[in-house]
């Protein structure tokens, strides 16, 4: 029903030393590299391995990759013989990183986010700025200041290394989550709420459209004078010099954790941040992400209880009713460890999995019930007239 996918999302991109470019994939927990003249992928750093969920990375001058592990808040260095170690342990919601004159700076992505610089030989890091409002993918630009978006902000920053009061480059963007600079000293940004990928001018501000792809985009790079920009939907697109986009490597599942049917026969899929419906003819079609309005999270554990009405379970802990055509949700129960799987029972009242404390509950008119305990991690849920499964 849809192609086997060749990325499992595509966050954080950088060129390596051989040319090819190499992505992040937090929900594959991976990092691979994409030849782009013959469009092959190798996997460097697999499933399982000892990189766990990467979301940015960057190379020094020996070809050692630095990657930011956003589920496990620290930074790894994985050596070109595949040797791993833990760097920095505690960068809670790790995600930007860079390198600069054999100095390694990173970030963490919440609303009280810190800036640092890290010890490559594993001392306590040296914090530059606190308290920035998700702060994403950064990159020192030709004056040696470190720029690197706020998300929180809806700006673009930049502050000196050696540290101090921060100044505002951009402002009134379209959340930027990643910057670079072209070989003109300009800002090249992308925009994950807006789906753009703008040019800015760092002296002024000013700012032009190079593409716009869809909401969704994560990052971007340079391979020579070719740009291309990750979504995390697993979608790597080059954006050619007359501001079309053509495609390296097209979306893809990334871990679909929840499949209902809806009274009028339309398949709906839960694939974390991103969901879909799809139809019995024809591909996917996006029903709503992370950035679109009334989006109830990333969402595992759906049930349909209508046609286009769904009730779901998120990673934040909440079960919701979600409409995605009038783009509102309603949270029907909050504060769980871990959903996955939902049902809804013909009395209307909702079954989800609770994995982290391993019960089964119920929700109906806003009171919650504890059915199960004591489970071995339950993850789905299923219900046959009676009869819960």
């Amino acid at each position: 029903m849809t192609p086997p996918s060749r990325l499992f999302g595509a966050n954080g991109i950088r060129t390596g030393p051989d040319g090819r470019i190499y992505v992040a994939q937090v929900s594959g927990s991976q990092i691979s590299a994409i030849d782009v003249n013959s469009n092959t992928i190798e996997t460097i750093s697999p499933k399982g391995g000892d990189i766990v969920a990467p979301d940015d990375l960057v190379f020094d001058d020996q070809g050692n990759i630095f990657a930011t592990e956003i589920t496990e808040g620290r930074v790894s260095v994985l050596t070109p013989k595949g040797d791993a170690k833990v760097i920095c342990a505690d960068v809670p919601c790790a995600n930007p990183i860079t390198m600069y004159q054999g100095r390694l700076f990173a970030g963490e992505c919440r609303p009280d986010g810190r800036i640092m610089e890290l010890d490559l030989h594993g001392g306590p890091p040296r914090v530059i700025l606190e308290n920035v409002p998700m702060p994403n993918a950064m990159e020192v630009g030709p004056d040696g200041m470190l720029y690197f978006p706020v998300m929180g902000a809806n700006e673009i920053w930049r502050v000196n290394p050696e540290g101090g009061a921060p100044e505002v480059v951009a402002r009134n963007l379209g959340v930027p989550d990643a910057v670079k600079f072209d070989a003109d000293g300009f800002i090249v940004s992308t925009q994950v709420a807006s789906g753009q990928v703008l040019r800015i001018n760092p002296r002024t501000g000013e700012q032009s459209v190079l593409a716009t792809i869809a909401p969704g985009l994560d990052n971007l790079t340079f391979v020579g004078k070719r740009l291309f920009v990750s979504s995390i939907s697993g979608q790597i697109n080059e954006i050619l010099s007359d501001g079309q986009v053509q495609s390296l490597v097209t979306d893809g599942l990334n871990w679909p954790l929840g499949l209902a049917v809806d009274t009028d026969g339309l398949l709906f899929v839960a694939d974390g941040g991103f969901t879909y419906t799809l139809p019995s003819t024809g591909g996917l079609q996006p029903a709503g992400m992370l950035f679109s309005p009334g989006f109830p999270g990333y969402t595992r554990g759906v049930a349909a209880v209508g046609a286009g009405e769904y009730v779901v379970t998120t990673a934040n802990g909440q079960v919701s009713h979600w409409s995605p055509s009038k783009q509102e949700h309603s949270v029907l129960a909050d504060g769980f460890d871990q959903l996955y799987g939902i049902a809804v029972h013909s009395n209307g009242a909702a079954l989800f999995a609770e994995k982290g404390r391993g019960r089964l509950l119920s929700v109906a008119s806003g009171q919650v019930q504890t059915l199960l305990e004591n489970l071995d991690q339950p993850t789905g849920v299923a219900i046959s007239g009676d009869t819960i499964l």
